[in-house]
């Protein structure tokens, strides 16, 4: 009995591997019949190793292998993964899901859509083995790392209306050297080329953004940025070897910069220790610990850059200037002595947890308790305040007010505040005369008017109602195309009272035309008449060109044959322009043919098409060719027809 199980066994073996064989073998066998749906209106066939996407509409989007909770599908093709070698994508396709092609390590080619995609989904291309990459114009939106981790990658050109390069998108592609971006691109996200060792060059001339971690670890040596430059985030350039050079364009004005934004490069540890600005001293920095007790910022500083003085644990008090417009995001955070802050009314922001906070033993941000802020009016200080529950105080900056029917009769004053309009307080007022305000004109009469109770005090003066000042104002001088004007004010009020044009003076030529450019025997010479007040040009003409010299010396470009069939030719060059002045036709006893027979060859020539750029008149003339070429093929045609014309 067990020898008959063996038996059995033995015959059923050999069936199970065949059966084993040819499922595990399934994903290598490639036909048509690998396909189906991946989308609403699309579809998908696997032929060979190559996948197409066909149809029209959105492609779903799928999850990896690595998170199973997403409640999204893998992607249809994901048995055959690992056997992609090439994708085409038709038109009608407007959207590669989420993950499509994830993981596709033998993908070195994708053909996109130049009309109908508009947009690329995250990790679509993630770890896919292309050496060059051309986005068409069509795409408008790249989703998260649709092209990160594709280590073979090195060239890269980006569609002409990609407007922002998304987090993540080409970080960990180790091989990368060049990438083309278009001018409207203005934004680098988050670790967007994070890795790319071999990215030593990338212009920067219209960047406006660029975000935490987006060039860490490339191989630049020197970076140089365009003045469109606006947001420069943490780590920018973090783990940058080689990166010892940094230049920023004349008039960069920038509205929020990272104190760190060169860390860990050689080109910020060569920076000393302490305080320093950027960018015109625009830009407040920090290196290191800032350990005083106080703080002045000095004027002109427009920024204090993100993290500048975090944790610095003596700061009590500071000092900002007039000049002062933003506070970026955590540059007072962890200072806890620091418990008052005054802002200036020039701050138009402050970013997010720039004062007034603290990191608890959680690692959790927390306002500091009790922290005052104080300020001029209802601006971004008084908003900050708000937001984080922090106790605000107006420092009022008052003018009075008064309210009175008869100043003789006393009335109220009321202290306004310029800022806030709130009012700090009220008394009664008993002036012993008016106050006036501006004097104006009106009517032929000079006006005071009491700001107080509205009395006016009218006196006459000139019967027109303005007091004519001596002289006229020149608002601006006339010149030769241009007219100039003049303005007569009112002694008394400043009024304009009248308006005068001053004649344009027109040009003044010089007395003789100056040469642009000289003749030649070849070509016309030009001359300019200028004028001498504001050295436009009033008249050009042109030079005649010069007279060709002959170079004296003949050319012999063919010999006549031996049998008499053919004539030799002989030309004379000019020796400035080496165009053909003259042709010579020999035979092959030396004699010359005529003119005339010359003549009736190149019309014969012409007439036949042989030879459409010589013309009867020229051939041999002075202005032959002014090129001086010669078409020795179509000179061996004229030398045959001229041997028939000789003939007949």
């Amino acid at each position: 009995m067990r020898n008959k199980a063996v038996g059995i066994s033995k015959k059923i073996l050999p069936i199970l591997l065949s059966v084993i064989m040819i499922v595990s073998s399934a994903p290598f066998c490639f036909a048509t019949a690998y396909g189906g749906s991946c989308g609403d209106g699309l579809t998908w066939a696997l032929d060979n190793f190559v996948l197409t996407v066909s149809g029209t509409g959105r492609m779903d989007d799928y999850r990896p292998k690595s998170q199973p909770n997403l409640p999204l599908e893998l992607p249809p093709w994901i048995m055959y993964s690992r056997n992609i070698a090439r994708i085409v994508i038709e038109e009608g396709c407007e959207y590669i899901g989420s993950y499509a092609f994830y993981d596709c390590p033998m993908l070195c080619e994708v053909k996109f859509p130049e009309k109908s995609l508009k947009r690329i989904g995250s990790w679509s291309f993630a770890k896919a083995a292309f050496k060059k990459l051309a986005i068409p114009d069509c795409v408008k939106t790249i989703d998260n790392g649709a092209f990160s981790d594709c280590e073979q990658l090195c060239d890269v050109e980006v569609g002409k209306n990609v407007a922002a390069l998304p987090d993540h998108l080409f970080r960990g592609d180790k091989s990368l050297a060049k990438v083309s971006l278009p001018s409207g691109c203005t934004r680098i996200g988050i670790s967007a080329f994070e890795n790319c060792a071999s990215l030593k060059e990338f212009d920067m001339t219209y960047i406006e953004r660029i975000e935490s971690c987006a060039f860490s670890n490339c191989g630049f040596s020197e970076v140089k940025f365009g003045k469109d430059l606006k947001y420069m985030q943490t780590n920018v350039f973090y783990g940058c070897k080689n990166l010892s050079s940094a230049v920023f364009a004349d008039g960069t004005s920038p509205n929020e910069v990272s104190n760190l934004f060169l860390n860990n490069t050689p080109y910020y540890s060569a920076l000393p220790s302490g305080l320093y600005t950027m960018f015109d001293g625009k830009v407040l920095m920090c290196k290191g610990s800032f350990t005083a007790k106080s703080l002045t910022v000095p004027e002109g500083v427009e920024i204090i850059s993100d993290f500048c003085f975090d944790g610095s644990k003596y700061l009590a008090s500071v000092s900002f200037p007039s000049t002062l417009k933003t506070i970026c995001s955590y540059a007072f955070r962890d200072c806890p002595k620091l418990k008052s802050m005054f802002i200036p009314p020039s701050v138009g922001t402050l970013c997010t947890n720039s004062v007034g906070i603290y990191t608890n033993s959680y690692g959790y941000y927390v306002e500091v308790e009790g922290f005052k802020i104080s300020g001029k009016g209802f601006g971004a200080a008084h908003d900050y305040a708000l937001l984080h529950g922090f106790e605000y105080t107006c420092l009022h900056e008052c003018s009075d007010v008064f309210v009175s029917d008869d100043c003789s009769a006393g009335g109220i004053k009321f202290e306004i505040c310029a800022f806030c309009g709130a009012c700090t307080g009220q008394s009664e007022f008993y002036p012993e005369s008016h106050t006036f305000g501006d004097v104006f004109c009106d009517g032929g009469y000079r006006v005071r008017k009491c700001v107080v109770c509205g009395y006016e005090e009218r006196t006459e003066i000139h019967p027109g109602g303005h007091t004519p000042a001596p002289v006229w104002n020149i608002v601006s001088l006339p010149d030769c195309v241009s007219d100039g004007s003049a303005v007569l004010y009112c002694e008394e009020c400043g009024e304009a009272i009248e308006t005068i044009t001053l004649e344009k003076r027109g040009h003044k030529p010089a007395d003789k035309y100056e040469v642009l450019s000289a003749p030649s025997c070849a070509a016309c010479g030009a001359e300019a008449l200028y004028c001498t007040s504001c050295g436009e040009i009033i008249l050009e003409r042109e030079i005649p060109k010069t007279e060709h010299v002959p170079s004296g010396e003949w050319i012999e470009l063919t010999l006549p044959s031996e049998d008499g069939t053919l004539y030799g030719c002989s030309v004379l060059k000019c020796k400035n322009c080496s165009c053909i002045l003259e042709i010579r036709w020999l035979s092959a006893q030396g004699r010359e043919v005529s003119g005339a027979l010359a003549q009736r060859t190149n019309a014969a020539a012409i007439k036949s098409g042989i030879c459409e750029r010589f013309s009867t008149e020229n051939i041999c003339r002075m202005d032959y060719c002014n090129d001086g070429v010669l078409n020795l093929h179509d000179l061996a045609a004229l030398k045959k027809l001229s041997l028939n014309e000789d003939k007949r």
